[in-house]
């Protein structure tokens, strides 16, 4: 009787911890949104196909065609970031636990090469 007692104590106590940490996840747990649009320096075009994500981990999404992106996070974030090729990459600080709209304007990258000269020589 007493071994039956004790192991529903014991069943109980699992059974409500079990609860407390599922429940106390969901509290923790707050999705952050962010959103917002990307677009060039110099045109005020869109820019498809940039790359946002948080640094230092693997969440991350691409803009549409029309620039525009929507990242969703379950974690306390400091900063966003947008890259793409030909475009020098920003980050934004964002205030951590609130949705927010951040806007990118990308401002192209320049690279000056070297001259290179061809000299035409003989036919082989």
């Amino acid at each position: 009787m007493k071994r039956k007692c004790f192991l529903r104590k014991i069943c109980n106590l699992f059974f409500f911890s079990l609860l407390f940490l599922l429940f106390s996840e969901v509290i923790y747990a707050q999705r952050i949104t962010i959103s917002g649009r990307i677009t060039d320096n110099e045109t005020g075009a869109p820019i498809p196909f940039v790359n946002v994500y948080f640094p230092a981990t693997t969440t991350g999404t691409v803009s549409d065609f029309e620039g525009f992106y929507q990242i969703i996070t379950l974690s306390p974030m400091d900063t966003l970031a947008a890259s793409i090729m030909g475009y020098n990459t920003q980050k934004v600080p964002i205030l951590p636990g609130q949705d927010q709209i951040i806007n990118f304007i990308m401002s192209p990258s320049v690279i000056s090469l070297p001259e290179i000269i061809f000299h035409a020589g003989e036919n082989p």
